[in-house]
């Protein structure tokens, strides 16, 4: 289960369900949807800035929750959306693209679009006595889609084409590789008894290596395949997992923490153009965390954001937290541009001040969280921090991109209608009195050059998952509640299918 704040503060945020935490209660998924096609409209806008050209999908049909957590790209601009679809009825997302899913519950849901926006096929999970989920992808330059995240009990999960998994009685970390036509080709769980596991990230690397971020629960051993193990060191939390595959699905190695008996999860990861691995998620209480390779990190907070740098063989090369403040902070994406720099978002609790480095603070807003963006450079020294000034109720941040001419792009939402300053003369105030869906770009010194959120929505509505694409088009996974219509920007519009709950969304905008 993915370990990130609490449900009241990710129900704020980005609105997600099943989590535990030591020293909370914590939320299993953030939400990132993918706007299917209920209204197939590509557009230009005028706004008081410029022109803003775009389409927006969501569920053509289906009368339950929907949601997509990831949103991938592949080289020929096809986009592949992970998630969850609830229930056995039927959900359209095209004409003639359609998917039924096999449990009562939440249920993994792959789709995969075109490049302008067409649904092409839908696959979800079948059999399976319990909920399972996808939460994150990414594809090879082969065009290979690998989808991971979890499957909850023992009886077999049926992923197509043969394809069939069954796990332990508790949450089972699972990968899945399909091919372009959405046929699996192989399905991987880690291996621990009963005791609970979960996969939250996923990056390929240029070499089509697979490296897949995520947690397993106590201290005993853990099997990922092809003879690769780890046990972590808290005997009743969960500890985090770094696990290397290759195409095949072969685990090369897996990585854990070595010292520390505190909850502890890993649930993004990057690489960058060495082959350095960048892992980020949370380390709670004020204890060292050890990381191999004598690489330690002890938080301020009762809950500690984590980032973690590992070489191409999984060696731990340094880690990093809070070094001052008590306020719980959390890491819940990372990205890295064409220099090495790193980004890491997420959001901070409370009304004090964080310190990442001498000079380096961040002041947070709210109890309910605060969007907090930072950067640091490849040797772990942090550069600056950013965080609004104003905003009165929860914000977050919940996943970052970086441009090929190195533009930060981050997502993520704020709460209620009252100004959001995001500094540099950008100040957002929405339209719903939940969540509304937020996008800004800042350059590599910190400086915002776009903020954008919703312009017209009755219901909540969230951003959760972003990539670019090569013509630095953003692709936005988010979420819409409701069968209204809503209203991106401009005359960018989708209607989701299902009254009183979330549907799910995926949009681009293409400046």
């Amino acid at each position: 289960m993915r370990q990130y704040p609490p449900p009241e503060i990710y129900a704020k945020t980005f609105g997600h369900t099943k989590m535990k935490l030591s020293v909370f209660v914590c939320l299993t998924t953030l939400v990132v949807m993918i706007l299917a096609c209920a209204n197939d409209e590509t557009s230009t806008a005028s706004t008081s800035s410029s022109q803003i050209t775009g389409w927006a999908r969501s569920t053509v049909s289906g009368s339950a929750k929907s949601q997509f957590n990831s949103v991938a790209v592949d080289s020929n601009g096809n986009i592949y959306a992970a998630g969850i679809q609830t229930g056995t009825s039927a959900y359209s997302y095209a004409a003639g693209v359609s998917a039924s899913c096999g449990h009562t519950g939440e249920n993994s849901l792959l789709v995969k679009y075109n490049s302008g926006g067409s649904a092409q096929w839908a696959k979800c999970v079948t059999g399976g006595g319990g909920d399972s989920q996808f939460k994150s992808v990414a594809t090879d330059s082969a065009g290979n889609i690998y989808a991971v995240g979890l499957q909850t009990g023992n009886s077999a999960f049926n992923y197509g084409n043969s394809i069939t998994l069954s796990g332990g009685s508790a949450d089972n970390a699972v990968l899945v590789k399909f091919n372009t036509n959405g046929d699996a080709q192989f399905a991987r769980r880690a291996n621990g008894a009963n005791n609970a596991s979960q996969f939250d990230g996923i990056v390929i690397d240029s070499s089509d290596n697979i490296f897949v971020a995520g947690n397993q629960t106590g201290n005993g051993s853990f099997d990922y395949g092809n003879s690769q193990t780890a046990s972590g060191s808290a005997s009743g939390n969960s500890n985090p997992v770094l696990v290397k595959y290759n195409s095949s699905g072969d685990a090369q190695w897996v990585k854990t923490r070595e010292s520390g008996n505190s909850q502890a999860t890993f649930v993004d990861v990057v690489s960058d153009s060495s082959g350095n691995l960048y892992v980020v998620g949370q380390q709670n209480a004020t204890v060292s965390g050890g990381y191999g390779n004598s690489v330690t990190t002890t938080g301020s907070a009762p809950v500690n954001l984590l980032l973690v740098k590992y070489n191409s063989a999984g060696t731990a090369q340094w880690a990093r937290s809070s070094t001052a403040g008590t306020d719980n902070s959390f890491f819940v994406t990372v990205a890295v541009d064409s220099t090495g720099d790193v980004y890491v978002s997420g959001l901070q609790l409370g009304t004090g001040t964080m310190t990442y480095a001498s000079g380096i603070t961040t002041t947070a807003l709210s109890n309910d969280g605060t969007s907090v963006l930072l950067k640091y450079n490849s040797v772990g020294t942090a550069q600056w921090a950013r965080t609004p000034s104003t905003g009165s109720a929860a914000s977050a941040f919940g996943s970052l991109a970086v441009t090929s001419n190195n533009l930060i792009g981050v997502v993520g939402n704020q709460t209620g209608t009252t100004a959001y300053n995001y500094g540099d003369g950008f100040s957002l105030s929405a339209v719903n009195s939940g969540t509304n869906a937020v996008y800004l770009q800042y350059n590599v010194s910190g400086t915002v050059q776009l903020a954008r959120t919703v312009a017209v929505a009755s219901g909540a509505t969230s951003f959760s998952s972003l990539v670019f694409n090569s013509s630095n088009h953003a692709l936005i996974g988010g979420t819409q509640t409701g069968n209204a219509s809503v209203t991106w920007a401009g005359e960018i519009k989708s209607t989701g299918s299902a009254s009183g709950v979330e549907n799910a969304a995926l949009l681009r905008f293409e400046n």
